[in-house]
Parts: C-alpha cells; structure tokens; sequence
C-alpha cells in the first residue's frame, strides 16, 4: 500500500470516527437497540410461542444469537419437555375420525373402545385445552386382538401406519 493509500484511508477513519462522536442525542444506542431486540424475542418466544429458530429466522438472527441473548437477558427457556409439547401441537392432527358409520363399523367401534377400555391407556397432555398431545397404548398378546384394534385405527379413526 503506498504512502497515499494509507493516508487516505487514516483519514476515512477519522471522519468516521468524528461523525459518530457528534451524532445526535436521539439516535439509537445499542442498548436500545438490543433491549428492543430482546422484548421482541420475549414476545415471540413465549408470547407467540414460537422456538428460537423460528424466532431467529423473523429476527434475521441465527439460533445460537437468540440463545444468547436471551441468556445474557435472563429470558427464560423452555424444559425440553415444554418445547417437544409445542412441537407436537404445531403438527396437524395425525387421524380423521370417520362420523357416519355402517352397522359393521359400529360393532368394530364397539369392540375396540371395549379392547381399549380392558387393555389400552393414554398419558394425556400438558395442554389439555387443546385436546391434543395424548398418546394411546395398548397392550394384548392376542394378535386377533390386536388386528381388531388396529383396523379400528385405520378404518374408523383414519390413523395412517406410517
């Protein structure tokens, strides 16, 4: 670089320099330019519950700098378990309860709710409002049994094997 070059740049240096220190009172700080960012990752994490990626791809953020700030704020996490939860719920609905029935799929319902209610459970969800978030288990060594409860699945409830 020539003796030129370097002046000049020494020179755009402190131009730049002096145009920040005699900037107005009223622009920004990066302060308030981060605590405004945090109130914003504040709102879209918890109040609109989106997760740190979706919030980081709204914000223009990678997921590591929303971590960050959000440890650096003291803004909460979610448990692992809360974020698996949302997850799920964001997923559509995996059945299409079948409404009018033949009178062979109402006996077929009839015998699997009673298959069910001797030999299934569920663990019902954190979100009940939602009515979702419940799995099904049921346990028989029969395997009639279990073909009868699985046809119900598919043919009344719409449950794909996947």
């Amino acid at each position: 670089m020539g003796a030129w070059e370097s002046s000049q740049i020494h020179h755009s240096v402190k131009v730049t320099l002096t145009s920040y220190a005699g900037a107005s009172p009223a622009a920004p700080t990066m302060s308030s330019i981060q605590k405004s960012a945090v109130e914003e990752i504040r709102r879209l994490y918890w109040v609109n519950q989106l997760s740190a990626r979706e919030t980081g791809d709204i914000l223009g953020r990678s997921t590591s700098s929303i971590y960050k700030l959000m440890k650096r704020h003291n803004v909460a996490r979610r448990s692992a378990h809360e974020a698996n939860q949302l997850t799920f719920i964001k997923k559509p609905v995996s059945y299409n309860l079948k409404r009018n029935l033949s009178e062979k799929e109402k006996k077929l319902k009839l015998a699997a709710i009673m298959l069910y209610w001797a030999e299934g459970s569920n663990r019902a969800s954190l979100y009940k409002e939602k009515q979702r978030g419940a799995t099904v288990d049921f346990t028989n060594s029969n395997p009639e049994m279990i073909k009868l409860f699985t046809k119900f699945l598919r043919d009344i409830c719409g449950v794909e094997e996947k």
